[in-house]
């Protein structure tokens, strides 16, 4: 944090916003060329990946003087702090240097401003809320003071383009060593990256079969961070590339990937499928096809970069741009919420802090009693009982519906959209009282009711007395009574439940 006396002085405080930044941490960049009016001075901020100087990779962080105008001296002596913010404003870290003499074209700061993996994978949601950073450089004279104090907002925008498709891998079981099936993508346009793909059994063993995935994207964006390179013989195309297997359901699982990989070599990806994954409960081989999901991610470099607005004395003074933890972009609510469910989501998937487990037939999931009691009072009150070995057993529900509920819990999200499966999610949401789950599974079911199912949606409304739903399914019903009553469905209700086709004929 900047020293006692420079919180009292004026400074120029620069903003700079990178998006997408999670795809660039291993490039150079600089930021928008900002003025400094009270020393007549450009800056640019520069940032890149220093691995030369320690056997850990550190982002360096870099204040740099462009031209300083009617400068009496060969240089000029400053005080400068940098620090990354937080979505709310506040410093997530700051270092400060004092009395650093600048001259035009060279440049003062930190080569080990932060270690690259905080940022890029150990905290990332907080480091990187939605994939941008936000950088602050603070200036003070070192002698005297700023005329007034300032704050200068940027903005680089890095691009980024994705492709993603799935590859059905057909008679699957009849795959013999060196067997290759092709695979190519068709393009939209000239401009977009081609690629072309090779699956190949390598080996078969009693682990299981032992592929290998080819892959050789072509006409891949070249792509430069730095602004000011004119030689375009420098410029690289990189991208990320990601594999993971679809179920039934369509829910990719067991991914594998490979990133910053470079546009002029061949890749290949070693993937090992086991019985168990092949097995037909779990559902990843239907018909005897494998389905593949295939997500690339290319770099196209800064596509957008702009000195947003500054601001000078008192609006710079004022409650939202001072040095307090407040926001100092007004990014949307919704964008707030996303990083706070990402944040949850990390959590669980990195089983950080947890301090209970579930268990359900033979499966257990460990989670956090806080998330989970603040979703539902059921789970509140069972959490204050004394538990052995701080595992709670859940005795009525399935363990595939019970992580789809935990999962719900941490994201607000439902990972299966199939209606059998989103019936036993209602039911569990019900017995919990997680009544956010149960509105959306009604909103689903609501969604995809017609006449083929409407008598089943109308006897599941009536068993769990969901009046709301059930009113609107017996209006569905009078709509379309005549498909309805024909039916071999209704028959069938009429049979087991005549009460509730009697109602039906009451309001016709």
């Amino acid at each position: 944090m900047a020293n006692a006396k420079n919180t009292e002085r004026n400074a120029f405080t620069f903003i700079w916003k990178i998006e997408n930044f999670n795809y660039y941490v291993h490039e150079e960049m600089s930021s928008p060329a900002f003025f400094v009016h009270s020393i007549d001075s450009e800056f640019v901020v520069e940032l890149f990946c220093d691995n030369h100087q320690s056997d850990e990779s550190m982002i360096a962080c870099y204040l740099k003087l462009v031209r300083a105008l009617n400068c009496e001296s060969s240089f000029i002596e400053l005080d400068f702090e940098f620090s990354i913010l937080a979505i709310d404003g506040s410093p997530l870290i700051s270092k400060e240097k004092v009395k650093k003499q600048f001259k035009e074209g060279k440049r003062r700061g930190f080569w080990d401003f932060i270690p690259l993996h905080y940022v890029a994978k150990n905290r990332t949601i907080v480091f990187l809320p939605q994939g941008t950073l936000t950088l602050q450089c603070k200036i003070w004279k070192t002698e005297g003071e700023m005329s007034e104090t300032a704050v200068c907002f940027a903005r680089t925008r890095m691009g980024i383009e994705q492709s993603s498709f799935v590859w059905p891998i057909e008679e699957f079981s009849a795959f013999k060593e060196g067997f290759t099936v092709p695979y190519s993508v068709r393009k939209a346009s000239e401009q977009d990256p081609s690629i072309s793909l090779n699956f190949q059994l390598a080996t078969a063993s009693s682990e299981g079969k032992k592929f290998e995935l080819e892959f050789t994207p072509e006409n891949v964006p070249q792509m430069s961070t730095d602004k000011n390179r004119k030689d375009s013989s420098n410029k690289t195309g990189f991208y990320d590339f990601k594999l993971s297997f679809l179920n039934a359901s369509g829910v990719g699982k067991f991914h594998q990937e490979k990133n910053r990989l470079e546009s002029h070599k061949i890749y290949k990806l070693r993937v090992l499928i086991t019985e168990d994954l092949l097995n037909v409960k779990n559902g990843f081989l239907v018909d005897d096809v494998l389905s593949l999901k295939c997500h690339f991610t290319f770099y196209k470099g800064i596509i957008s970069e702009e000195i947003e607005r500054t601001l000078y004395g008192s609006a710079a003074k004022s409650d939202i741009l001072d040095s307090r933890p407040v926001v100092l972009y007004h990014d949307s609510l919704s964008a707030c919420i996303s990083s706070l469910k990402d944040m949850y989501k990390f959590l669980y998937d990195a089983q950080m802090f947890c301090d209970v487990k579930l268990r359900t037939g033979s499966c257990c999931f460990s989670v956090h009693k806080s998330i989970l009691s603040a979703k539902s009072r059921v789970f509140e009150s069972m959490f204050e009982v004394e538990m052995k070995d701080d595992i709670l057993e859940i005795l009525d529900v399935d363990p595939e519906t019970l992580r789809k509920v935990i999962n719900y819990m941490y994201t607000d999200t439902i990972d299966d959209m199939q209606l059998e499966n989103i019936y036993r999610l209602y039911e569990a949401a019900k017995k919990y009282k997680i009544f956010t789950l149960q509105k959306k599974c009604t909103l689903i079911l609501s969604e995809n009711l017609n006449k083929h199912n409407a008598c089943e949606m109308l006897g599941f409304a009536d068993k769990h007395e969901d009046k709301n739903f059930k009113s609107f399914v017996q209006d569905f019903i009078l709509k379309h009574k005549e498909e309805v009553t024909g039916s071999t469905a209704w028959k069938i209700l009429e049979k087991r439940n005549t009460v509730l086709a009697e109602e039906i004929y009451r309001l016709m």
